[in-house]
């Protein structure tokens, strides 16, 4: 499953954690996000604003699930934050995944539903069933 930290995900989490619960299968939550250009620096990357952004993240993913565990306790959950793109993210992790899950963000009323970056790379890269769920 990918996870987008702003906004609301209810949706998104619900789909995932109960098809995870009714296939008996484990769960894996991917945040994947850049690299801010202040972590460049001449001699690489900045360890320190890694770290930082790194613990931001996991610290976020790990309260927008908390109420998802303890509402589904027998999930076997994880959660992980990658520091690359959404997209590149996601794509890796659903390597050997029986099902992806991504969301779609609802938008105004237009003439045909819009996908996100990370939601068309799973679909024309994921090597997996994939499920696209509007949601926010």
């Amino acid at each position: 499953m990918a996870l987008k930290l702003r906004g609301s995900s209810d949706d998104l989490l619900g789909f995932a954690f109960r098809t995870a619960a009714a296939r008996g299968v484990p769960l894996l939550a991917v945040h994947g996000r850049s690299m801010p250009l202040h972590a460049q620096t001449s001699q690489g990357v900045d360890h320190d604003v890694t770290e930082e952004t790194r613990q931001d993240a996991r610290t976020r993913l790990d309260k927008a699930l908390r109420p998802w565990r303890e509402e589904y306790p027998r999930v076997d959950m994880a959660g992980s934050v990658r520091l690359t793109s959404p997209a590149r993210a996601v794509v890796q992790a659903a390597e050997g995944a029986v099902l992806l899950v991504v969301g779609r963000r609802r938008h105004r009323p237009a003439p045909a539903p819009r996908l996100g970056p990370v939601a068309q790379a799973a679909l024309h890269h994921g090597r997996c069933p994939v499920a696209v769920v509007p949601h926010g």
